[in-house]
């Protein structure tokens, strides 16, 4: 069946339709390739930072991928079976082989890669013993859905229609976002994707009182988001599994079996072994490439669709389209003030968001780093205050940026979406506009330095005054006395501790207020100027696309025109002729 489908595509790529449509051409070509191939493709998606990689570390049972707070896939990783562990760098010009090691992998890594190389990366072949992917089976890591990324983003939006299984990584803290549900619903339904294990992963962190309800309530959310059984290609159910992919990668380093157990990866691992089937494999692959190739299929037979209505259409028909669009054009100018218009108001919405967010983040953390030093009582204070406080307010700010970055994006994704969708309805087609930016949030953070007095020595100085008050009892009283000088310096300890921990934190407090201000001022900057560029690279992008759009349709439209005027040209001739390959693609799709 494999190589009937392979027939028919070469067949397609053979036809001059297919061959004036480039983009339709190379998607013919990238299911033939993979039909060549032939592996069973289960691809690991989710939004960014959900853990996907410390998942895919788990079943491998080694940290090999980089994983971290902050986002950190930058490629796509395709791990497939070999008996010896091995790396190859898949390239725009070829195959370099690397060491199957971390430190080798980290240099691809969102964080660390060199970004003009990391470009030119299709993908990085990982080749290890997992019994797992024995049959022809590969496992993809992929970037996050709605990184900060764009370029990201893309890289894994590109590789979705090789898919034949999806498991999908959620975080049991938030679960089934409505990003989530609008991606499963735009880019895995539409593809005939439904083959989909959903995991509920950091699900350590849930509390036990809540344990028993939230898997239930996530496969309600499921249930209820699919329409599962009420929907024409959606699955007749959903499968979702708790698990902690960073307990089950601890347990799996250390030999921790309890917490291997207690992890849930190995039930993971019977749905995969379940899910992988042999017998089952091959009917997938098949239902996966049929999928693909009527999903090419219907693109094609739309765009022909639009040809023809212009073949189809008259001269005077085609002039006032041209007249339409002229005037549209000679508007451009109110069109591009009532989209700043739109923007600005927008901008000044999300600023007041985020700004309450920053001051509510303030607030709590002040608090808490004001409380965590006014009851610190030990001798070790400037250590504490230097090191200890400081790393705190670090990872507050850090966190703070993780969380809230992805809140950003979608509001700038949802300002394109409204634009886009502004545009369509203008036009009566389906526009997507991208800011096609590989910027990421930068939000650095402020350098974050206390000095305190260093009040470790008070030992030493309470030993010191029990010294001279059992030397001068020693005098009075004889030898005997010496055990009475050990007896007072813990009192005289705590007391110097005491007055000299009271001066040290009324000197550091108002130090530690007014840089956490001065941090969170900082923040509040960074994020309307990140707003603020990621906005006007919007508007821009959507003014270049209207600009285009206009230039394109008056482009083809006067170019049928001039045609029908020409001498010996059969307007309706052409359109018999799309008409009749509109036709025999339509029988092809019948017949997938």
């Amino acid at each position: 069946m494999q190589n009937e489908i392979s027939m028919q595509v070469r067949k397609l790529l053979g036809k001059n339709f297919v061959k004036e449509n480039k983009r339709v051409a190379a998607m013919l070509k990238d299911l033939d390739s993979d039909i060549q191939r032939n592996f069973y493709t289960v691809v690991v998606l989710g939004e960014f930072k959900r853990g996907k990689s410390t998942f895919v570390n788990a079943l491998l049972g080694t940290p090999l991928l980089p994983m971290d707070i902050l986002p950190e896939t930058a490629t796509i990783n395709a791990i497939m079976y070999s008996e010896k562990p091995r790396v190859a760098v898949v390239t725009e010009t070829g195959e370099e082989t690397g060491e199957p090691t971390a430190e080798f992998l980290k240099k691809f890594s969102a964080q660390s890669a060199d970004t003009e190389y990391l470009n030119q990366v299709r993908y990085i072949k990982v080749g290890y013993p997992v019994d797992l992917l024995k049959n022809r089976i590969v496992l993809v890591d992929t970037p996050g859905v709605y990184d900060l990324s764009k370029q990201r983003t893309d890289i894994t939006y590109n590789f979705i229609p090789k898919a034949n299984t999806v498991i999908f990584v959620l975080d049991a803290n938030s679960p089934l976002k409505k990003t989530e549900k609008d991606f499963i619903d735009n880019y895995l339904i539409p593809l005939g994707i439904t083959d989909i294990l959903f995991l509920l992963n950091k699900y350590d962190e849930v509390d036990e009182d809540e344990d028993e309800d939230l898997l239930d309530e996530v496969s309600r959310k499921l249930t209820n988001a699919f329409g599962v059984g009420n929907k024409n290609g959606c699955p007749k159910k959903f499968e979702c599994l708790p698990i902690s992919a960073l307990d089950a990668l601890k347990g799996l380093e250390n030999g921790n079996k309890n917490l291997v157990e207690f992890s849930g990866i190995n039930e993971v691992r019977k749905k995969l072994v379940e899910m992988l089937d042999a017998g089952r494999i091959e009917r997938k692959k098949q239902a996966t490439y049929n999928a693909r190739l009527k999903f090419i299929l219907n693109r094609l037979s739309r765009e022909l669709s639009n040809i023809l209505a212009l073949k189809r259409a008259d001269s005077a028909e085609l002039q006032k389209a041209v007249d339409e669009l002229e005037k549209l054009i000679a508007e451009q100018s109110r069109n591009d003030v009532k989209i700043d218009e739109y923007v600005a108001e927008a901008k000044d919405q999300f600023y007041a968001l985020t700004d309450k967010s920053v001051r509510f983040f303030y607030n709590n953390l002040s608090k808490e780093i004001i409380e965590s030093i006014e009851t610190y009582s030990h001798e070790n204070f400037k250590e504490y205050v230097e090191i200890t406080v400081t790393k705190n307010i670090k990872t507050s700010f850090e966190n703070w940026i993780m969380m809230y970055t992805p809140a950003i994006e979608n509001f700038v994704s949802m300002l394109e979406k409204e634009l886009s969708d502004g545009l369509s309805r203008n036009f009566k087609q389906r526009i997507n506009i991208s800011t096609l930016s590989g910027d990421e949030v930068k939000l650095e953070q402020p350098p974050i330095n206390f000095y305190a007095e260093d009040i470790s020595d008070v030992g030493i100085k309470a030993g010191a005054a029990a010294a001279a008050g059992t030397f001068g009892l020693m005098m009075f009283l004889g030898i005997g006395a010496l055990p009475l000088g050990f007896i007072a310096i813990p009192y005289l300890k705590k007391k110097l501790l005491t007055n000299r921990l009271e001066k040290s934190k009324q000197m550091i407090i108002p130090e530690v207020k007014n840089s956490l201000f001065i941090a969170t001022e900082k923040l509040q900057n960074d994020l309307h100027k990140y707003i603020d560029d990621k906005c006007d690279l919007t508007v821009r992008h959507t003014k270049f696309v209207y600009d285009k759009i206009l230039a394109d349709m008056r482009s083809m439209i006067q170019k049928e025109i001039d045609l029908k005027k020409s001498a010996g040209f059969n307007s309706e001739q052409d359109a018999r002729k799309i008409q009749s390959e509109l036709n025999e693609l339509a029988d092809l799709i019948n017949d997938i």
